[in-house]
């Protein structure tokens, strides 16, 4: 069986909806040889499925070989309303599903990219795209630590420069077990950093995910609104922070500290009884 999927997101985007291989290989167990192409926006995302063991064939969608263009898919799955037949290609496949070619495709567009809300997260969302049943599958990747995890040991990816420096300051973390993620425009890179850490405070999605991923406990601090409901697998506490704290310059000092010292109890009690329950 030849799959085909399409998704021409974020590699935020991509990380997540990786998900989705692990539900077509348990859905298509019997359909042998399972072949899965993918196709994706950038090389960041390309690592991502190109690397993955249970890929046949990844390219970037502006460089689609001509063979390619012409075969024959039993099935084409959509993970993103930028994938047009008309702005780029006309896929041959005995099904089509997702964006642009379910209803279902229609109405999970209010819920990722419009203004309407969801109980259900994005991980079930990206299932129904693809017909498939979420259950409690998370990401499928092919990564190879190179760094070992140490005990006890806190990374900070603070994309929020005053979340920064709150947490660098406010929360009273043991700067010797402490370390700062360092961006990185690679991804396996960033996972090397991540699995340095037992625990991971961020105010950022996708390492968030990275860090899901890497089963770290995972403070999230959310500074965005989300539609749906954040996914945590078990392994971390979502904390949203009130608007007037993410822009701190704007208000005095005195309801700041305030602020922060809560936030610390808080963290502090979170990673202790964590590391009591994986320990």
């Amino acid at each position: 069986m030849n799959i085909l999927l399409v998704h021409l997101g974020t590699p935020c985007e991509c990380f997540i909806a990786s998900s989705v291989i692990k539900g077509l290989r348990k859905k298509y167990i019997e359909n042998h040889p399972l072949n899965i192409f993918m196709l994706v926006h950038d090389n960041e995302s390309h690592k991502i499925y190109k690397y993955n063991n249970h890929i046949k064939l990844c390219y970037l969608i502006d460089k689609v070989p001509t063979e390619f263009k012409k075969r024959q898919f039993d099935l084409l799955i959509n993970l993103h309303p930028d994938f047009t037949e008309s702005d780029h290609f006309s896929v041959s496949a005995d099904e089509k599903l997702g964006f642009g070619y379910t209803e279902n495709g229609d109405n999970t567009y209010k819920y990722m990219y419009g203004e309407d809300r969801t109980p259900k997260n994005i991980f079930q969302m990206y299932y129904i795209l693809a017909g498939l049943k979420w259950k409690g599958e998370g990401y499928s990747l092919s990564y190879n630590p190179k760094k070992k995890n140490r005990r006890n040991r806190t990374g900070l990816y603070i994309v929020n420069k005053n979340l920064f420096e709150y947490v660098k300051n406010k929360l009273q973390l043991d700067l010797s077990v402490a370390k700062n993620i360092q961006p990185h425009k690679n991804i396996f890179q960033k996972l090397d950093e991540i699995n340095m850490c037992e625990n991971v405070v961020t105010d950022d999605f996708f390492t968030l995910h990275q860090s899901l991923y890497l089963k770290k406990n995972v403070c999230f601090l959310e500074t965005i609104d989300y539609n749906y409901p954040i996914e945590l697998f078990k392994s971390g506490k979502i904390f949203k922070i009130p608007r007037n704290i993410q822009a701190m310059h704007l208000y005095s000092k005195h309801i700041l500290v305030f602020f922060f010292i809560g936030i610390n109890i808080f963290v502090k009690i979170f990673f202790y009884n964590i590391n009591i329950f994986f320990h």
